[in-house]
């Protein structure tokens, strides 16, 4: 009896997974590369719609935005975040953005014009979890019409626009995480998780 009361009470080891555990995983694997699938048939697509915009110039403004040779250097981010009037107008992070991109690809229109088509491919693949997480029907037709409707020519067309593209991208993705939170009122959306170990 003693024997038999001893077995009972072994402890489960705490490194198995349980069942609950190992069956989402791979759940949440497919979830993230029907996303990542998504997002690059949306690119592709809106890549090819406006392939007449991705090799055109400087246009009006885009001189004034486009990282000058004098703020190329890590004093000229500084200035970008601390001096008022280093740039046409205040938007730190537009400008560190173009900051990057000027160290990337230089006076190279191409590459500020693909960035602005990926950000509005991902702003896209955003609304699709918008809407599927909110449970609203023709999610997905949403998605498209958001990624393909000309009312969005001018901003994913205009090197200048990087800002609307940002601030679109951030206020999709904020959205996100607070309906993630709302579902468990927990704090994990917002935080990384901890290393493996740490205490």
């Amino acid at each position: 009896m003693a024997r038999a009361h001893a077995r009972h009470k072994a402890p489960v080891p705490a490194s198995l997974p349980t069942p609950a555990v190992a069956s989402a995983t791979p759940l949440i694997r497919a979830e993230a590369w029907r996303y990542v699938a998504l997002f690059v048939a949306i690119l592709v697509l809106l890549l090819a719609v406006y392939q007449p915009a991705l090799h055109g110039g400087i246009l009006w403004d885009d001189e004034a935005h486009i990282t000058r040779l004098d703020l190329r250097n890590w004093g000229g981010l500084w200035r970008i975040w601390f001096e008022p009037g280093a740039t046409q107008q205040y938007y730190p992070m537009v400008h560190s953005a173009f900051w990057v991109m000027a160290h990337l690809v230089g006076d190279v229109t191409l590459g500020y014009h693909v960035l602005n088509v990926a950000l509005h491919a991902a702003s896209a693949v955003l609304v699709f979890a918008i809407l599927q997480r909110l449970s609203v029907p023709g999610a997905i037709c949403t998605a498209v019409l958001f990624a393909f409707h000309p009312v969005h020519t001018e901003s994913v067309a205009w090197i200048t626009e990087l800002k609307n593209m940002l601030s679109g991208f951030f206020c999709l993705s904020a959205l996100l995480c607070y309906l993630r939170f709302d579902d468990t009122r927990r704090a994990r959306p917002y935080v990384p998780p901890r290393p493996t170990g740490s205490r």
